[in-house]
């Protein structure tokens, strides 16, 4: 994330992106603001320990709890970034497999 931040306004890339036409409304609207996401969502990686990281299944009622007090966020916000990641690891696993068939 810190990576990501170092390639400049984080507005100016997603403009020079093809992005879909609600994307590019919620940027113009200015709707969302992605620097206030990626500082969240790194607060709520850093609040979870290296076993929670490593497999966010782990990652029960009590965990929430303290991971969303150490973050400053909602127990529902750490819901939320869990289910994302977990969709991605398996959109990431079935496009690994189906580039190995070819």
């Amino acid at each position: 994330m810190e990576q990501l931040q170092k390639l400049g306004p984080l507005k100016q890339i997603m403009s020079s992106l093809s992005l879909n036409e609600k994307t590019t409304e919620m940027l113009a609207n200015g709707d969302f603001d992605m620097v206030h996401d990626l500082k969240q969502i790194a607060g709520i990686i850093d609040s979870m320990t290296v076993q929670e990281r490593q497999n966010p299944r782990l990652i029960d009622t009590n965990r929430r709890q303290r991971i969303a007090a150490g973050s400053g966020t909602k127990p529902t916000d750490i819901d939320t970034l869990i289910k994302e990641f977990l969709q991605m690891a398996w959109l990431m696993e079935s496009m690994a497999k189906l580039s190995r068939r070819k």
